[in-house]
């Protein structure tokens, strides 16, 4: 694998990239697979309503996992793809209960991949008014790349490579 180690984000809807950065989830579902980036990544909670109901499910609000504002991190450390059995292994770890056969007909009938995530993180306040865009994504705008800079000097004390 070439590895691209340059630091990402990566907005995900709803209540999810609060999951992840407590470790209550540890794979995010795709359609698409990440090749070549291994490592620390963003966890931006998008603008999307998609999955506004998640909130409640989960019980969090909104002050915890704002809208448009990156929450916390976590290390993607592989991405693989699922078949009958290997999704119902990871229930658990990705946090939809439905058959593989539903889930893939969700997706367009598309390949499953899961996003693997180890070191979750939470920051104590989240970096508010931060656009997000699809898949990994680097700091383009001054919000992005200011955020980026505030998590690399944490990343930093806490030794955390990324």
């Amino acid at each position: 694998m070439n590895q691209d180690t340059e630091l990402r984000g990566f907005s995900i809807a709803g209540a999810y990239p609060y999951l992840i950065a407590t470790g209550n989830k540890t794979i995010e579902i795709r359609n698409w697979e990440e090749k070549y980036y291994r490592g620390v990544v963003l966890l931006h909670c998008s603008s999307s309503k998609a999955y506004d109901g998640s909130f409640e499910e989960w019980g969090l609000t909104l002050e915890e996992c704002p809208k448009s504002a990156i929450i916390g991190f976590a290390t993607l450390v592989d991405c693989k793809a699922y078949n009958d059995k290997t999704w119902e292994e990871d229930f658990e770890k990705h946090c939809w209960e439905v058959p593989y056969s539903e889930a893939v007909e969700q997706y367009g009938g598309k390949q499953i991949y899961g996003h693997v995530f180890d070191n979750p993180y939470v920051l104590e306040e989240p970096l508010l008014g931060i656009k997000g865009t699809f898949r990994y994504w680097v700091a383009k705008d001054e919000a992005q790349i200011d955020a980026f800079e505030e998590v690399q000097l944490m990343l930093k004390e806490l030794e955390v490579e990324g």
